[in-house]
C-alpha cells in the first residue's frame, strides 16, 4: 500500500485567489479587467480565464472590489486544521492516471511544484491534439470537435499567445505588435482573419485546423487567393478576441495588466456543463479535457461561473456582452423548472454579495468568525437545505439533473460550512464531513469538472475526515482519490508527486470565490 505525504505547513494556510474573465469573440472592446471567475487556473498569476473580462466586480460588495484587483492576493486566516503532517493511502488509484501525458509534450512539473512564479514559466511548444474546427449543428457558428476518444486529463491544445502586452491600457502596443506579426507572412494573416469579427458567425468560413498546427507543412494547406492587410479589420478582431487581466509576479512587485490573444482557443464555444478546462502557464494556454470526450463531440468551456444558478449565469453572460442565450442541456432543464425554484434564485441573488463579504472578512482576519456572526451565510445555508429537499421531489428529474441544479447553489452551502469550521476548528468533524457535504462535492464535479473550487473543497474534506476517521479509513481514502482525480482534470496527467503537491497548494484556496 502506497502512502502520500502532505506537508502540514502548506495545509494550514488558507487563501483567496481571484480569477479574471477575458475577452470573447462575441463582444465589444474591453478597457478594464474587473472579472471574477473560478473555472480557469493561471499558474504563475495562478488564476485566469476565458477571453474577455466581465464586469462582475461591479456586482460584488464594495469591500471585495479592491481585493479582487490582484490574482495573487492571499488572505490568511488562523490555522483551523494545524497538523505537522498528513499522510493518506491510495490503494484504489490507477497508476496510468499518473503517467504524465503533459510531460510528453512539455514538462511543467517543477514549475508547478515550486510555486508557479509567473516570470519563471517554461517555454512551451504549440500543440494541436485530435481535434478539428467544424460548424456546429445547431447554428451557433463554428466550434472545435474531437476526432477520437479523449480521456479526462488529456491535453487537447497548447497555444502560446499570438500577442501579449503588459500595462497596455489603450491597447496601442497590442495593435502595433499584432500588426508587426501579421506583416511577416500571408499564412499568419490568414490565421488571424479566421477569427470571429462579429456576433454572426454563420457566414464565416470553417478553417482547416492544420492552419493552426505549426507541425503541418505549408503545402498541405490552401493558401490561394489574395489577402489584404486591413487595419480596421485587424483592430476589430483584436478587440473582439483579446482579453485583459491583472497579474503579479511576486508579492513585492506591483501588479501588471496583461492583454493577450490566443488564436485556436478562440474557437471554443461556451457550455454551462463544459468538458474542458484551461490552464495558463506564463503566456501559454493549455486546454485540458475535464471529462471523457467522445469522437465528434464538441469541446466546450464555460465563459462564466458555471457554479451559479441559472438566473445569475444568464445575467453575467448578458451584462458582459456575449450576445447569446445559452441553450445547453443544463440551462434548458433549469428553465423548465424555473417557476418551481424561482424564489430560491431570487433570494440567492439578494444574499450572495453579503455572504461573500462575510467570508472575505473572516479569511482576511478582518473579523474573528464566531457562531452567529455571519447571518447572510447562515440564511443561504438554510436556503440550500430547503432547496435540496425540494429538488429531490421534483418530478421527472434524473440524479444528474438534480446535481446540475444544486451545483449552481454550491456557495449557498460552502459559506456557512467554512465559517462555522473556522469558528469551531472544524470540530466535531462529523458536523462537516456529512452526507450533505459529500453529496454537494459530487454535484459540483458533475456540473463542472476541473474546477479549483471543487479541488479545494475536496482537500478540506479529506483533512477533516483524516482528523475524525484516521489516515487509512475508507472515507479518507475515497476523498483523497476524489481530489487526485479532480487535480488531473485541472492540471492534466502529472506525476503522482506533482499531483500531491498541487493538492497541498489547493488547501490555500478558499473554496467559495
Amino acid at each position: 500500500m502506497k502512502v502520500v505525504q502532505l506537508a502540514g505547513s502548506s495545509l494550514i494556510q488558507f487563501a483567496m485567489r481571484f480569477l479574471f474573465t477575458c475577452s470573447s469573440k462575441h463582444v465589444r472592446p474591453l478597457n478594464k479587467a474587473d472579472g471574477l471567475h473560478p473555472s480557469v487556473m493561471v499558474v504563475g498569476a495562478r488564476c485566469f480565464n476565458r477571453f474577455r473580462v466581465p464586469e462582475i466586480l461591479q456586482l460584488l460588495h464594495p469591500g471585495l472590489r479592491k481585493a479582487c484587483s490582484s490574482f495573487s492576493l492571499r488572505c490568511y486566516s488562523s490555522p483551523p486544521l494545524a497538523s505537522p503532517s498528513l499522510s493518506f493511502s491510495y490503494p484504489a488509484l490507477d497508476p496510468a492516471c499518473f503517467t504524465s501525458s503533459v510531460a510528453s509534450l512539455v514538462d511543467i512539473s517543477e514549475f508547478l511544484i515550486n510555486g508557479c512564479k509567473w516570470n519563471e514559466a517554461p517555454s512551451c511548444p504549440d500543440y494541436v491534439g485530435p481535434v478539428s474546427i467544424a460548424r456546429t449543428p445547431d447554428g451557433r457558428g463554428r466550434g472545435i470537435f474531437a476526432n477520437r476518444d479523449v480521456a479526462a486529463g488529456d491535453v487537447i491544445i497548447i497555444s502560446n499567445a499570438f500577442a501579449a502586452t503588459y500595462n497596455d491600457t489603450d491597447r496601442l502596443e497590442m495593435f502595433f505588435k499584432i500588426s508587426s506579426i501579421l506583416k511577416e507572412s500571408p499564412r499568419i494573416l490568414r490565421q488571424y482573419y479566421c477569427l470571429a469579427g462579429d456576433e454572426d458567425q454563420n457566414n464565416d468560413a470553417v478553417p482547416d485546423i492544420r492552419m493552426f498546427d505549426p507541425s503541418a507543412p505549408n503545402d498541405e494547406i490552401d493558401m490561394h487567393g489574395d489577402i489584404v492587410f486591413d487595419e480596421k479589420r485587424i483592430i476589430h478582431i483584436m478587440n473582439v478576441n483579446s482579453f485583459s487581466g491583472g497579474v503579479k509576479v511576486s508579492r513585492k512587485d506591483p501588479e501588471m495588466r496583461l492583454t493577450g490573444l490566443w488564436l485556436l482557443p478562440s474557437f471554443l464555444n461556451h457550455s454551462c456543463i463544459p468538458n474542458a478546462s484551461r490552464l495558463i502557464v506564463g503566456e501559454t494556454m493549455f486546454i485540458i479535457a475535464s471529462r471523457s470526450i467522445k469522437p465528434q463531440e464538441e469541446i466546450t468551456i464555460s465563459y462564466t461561473d458555471a457554479m451559479s444558478p441559472l438566473k445569475k449565469r444568464e445575467k453575467n453572460l448578458s451584462e458582459t456582452g456575449y450576445g447569446f442565450l445559452c441553450r445547453c442541456k443544463r440551462c434548458m432543464l433549469e428553465r423548465s423548472v424555473h417557476h418551481e425554484i424561482e424564489k430560491f434564485s431570487d433570494r440567492y441573488d439578494m444574499l450572495y454579495d453579503k455572504a461573500a463579504a462575510e467570508v472575505y472578512a473572516a479569511v482576511t482576519n478582518t473579523i474573528t468568525p464566531t457562531l452567529g456572526s455571519f447571518p447572510s451565510c447562515s440564511e443561504l445555508s438554510a436556503l440550500y437545505h430547503t432547496l435540496n429537499q425540494k429538488v429531490r421531489f421534483l418530478k421527472g428529474l434524473s440524479r444528474l439533473e438534480q446535481q446540475w441544479i444544486m451545483g449552481g447553489y454550491s456557495c449557498a452551502f460552502l459559506g456557512n460550512w467554512l465559517l462555522i469550521g473556522y469558528a469551531t476548528q472544524f470540530t466535531p468533524a462529523s458536523n462537516f464531513v456529512n452526507s450533505t457535504a459529500l453529496e454537494l462535492i459530487k454535484a459540483m464535479k458533475a456540473t463542472e469538472s476541473g474546477l479549483q473550487r471543487t479541488l479545494s473543497f475536496a482537500t478540506l474534506l479529506t483533512m477533516v475526515a483524516e482528523k475524525e476517521r484516521g489516515k487509512f479509513s475508507s472515507l479518507t481514502e475515497g476523498l483523497l482519490n476524489f481530489a487526485l482525480d479532480e487535480c488531473i482534470r485541472i492540471y492534466g496527467k502529472q506525476r503522482l508527486d506533482v499531483s500531491v503537491s498541487l493538492i497541498e497548494q489547493s488547501a490555500e484556496i478558499v473554496p467559495f470565490f
